[in-house]
């Protein structure tokens, strides 16, 4: 282990940032242990922003990635090293504000039916019918299932946040008979080739389930770009058109400012058209 990475790792626990967090930080300052073959530690303020600019200038990395690289980077500098934050203001990371890729409901369903394995294919479902990320899906665990109130509990979301949706009872009914053909106590949805399935700590992986849904992907003969998350921002953008209301939107997705939810508001021609039906209808007597 790298002596960064002992040192980032226990301060990002510290501040109870999820897994994911920390292995994206780790990698983003192993970038640049990798660059300058020299632990970080030993690197100016200067060396850093040269790395910078050779990931703009030269390596032209995305926005996002590079947000990630400065965001890691930064978390080390000035936890791990005590560097003061407005040292490392060198640069300005922006945001990028693109809309995401939308399903129609024929086109999820189409999709989700020609996955052939039924494991991969209800956990999809899942994460369709209550607007799970990915990693969440992959973690839930029968008790995590509230049959009488049809409720999912979703535990160490992102930000490490729980959150209740509610679970469609017909899904409750699939995923209770297909909870029986493992048994787990564990975990929902146990690795296929695990040597006891009713016993394993091994989850189905979210690789697998990216390959799954971009094989159905390809089948379906939809060229978007669409990713299993694509099916969470489907969700909401369906549960908008059907008149849920966007402060309920935010909660079940587990947003924790409004402002990540309004996007769907772009993505929707439903809602506008039902807007203008009501205006019209507020009007009628001009």
């Amino acid at each position: 282990m790298y002596q960064f990475e002992e040192e980032l790792r226990a301060e990002a626990q510290l501040r109870s940032h999820s897994k994911v967090t920390i292995n994206t930080y780790i990698s983003r300052v192993k970038g640049l242990y990798n660059y300058y073959q020299r632990e970080p530690a030993e690197l100016s303020i200067a060396d850093v922003r040269n790395y910078f600019l050779y990931l703009i200038n030269v390596k032209r990395i995305g926005a996002e990635a590079l947000r990630n690289s400065y965001y890691g980077i930064r978390f080390y500098y000035v936890y791990c090293r005590g560097v003061p934050k407005e040292d490392l203001k060198f640069m300005k990371v922006k945001r990028q504000s693109r809309l995401p890729v939308i399903l129609t409901k024929a086109e999820v369903r189409r999709i989700l039916s020609l996955i052939k394995v039924y494991d991969y294919r209800i956990c999809l479902e899942l994460i369709y019918a209550c607007g799970l990320r990915i990693g969440e899906a992959v973690k839930i665990s029968p008790a995590d299932i509230d049959g009488e109130r049809l409720i999912l509990h979703v535990k160490n979301g992102k930000g490490n946040r729980d959150r209740a949706v509610p679970l469609p009872v017909n899904i409750y009914h699939k995923l209770k008979s297909y909870w029986k053909t493992h048994r787990n106590p564990k975990i929902l949805f146990p690795r296929l080739k695990a040597e006891n399935r009713a016993t394993t700590d091994n989850m189905i992986t979210i690789h697998i389930l990216q390959i799954a849904f971009r094989k159905a992907l390809h089948g379906s003969g939809i060229v978007r770009k669409a990713t299993p998350h694509t099916l969470r921002h489907s969700y909401a953008t369906h549960l908008l058109e059907a008149g849920v209301n966007i402060r309920v939107i935010q909660k079940f997705l587990g947003h924790r400012s409004l402002r990540a939810t309004i996007v769907y508001i772009h993505l929707t021609s439903a809602t506008e058209q039902k807007s203008v039906e009501l205006l019209n209808d507020l009007m009628s007597d001009l």
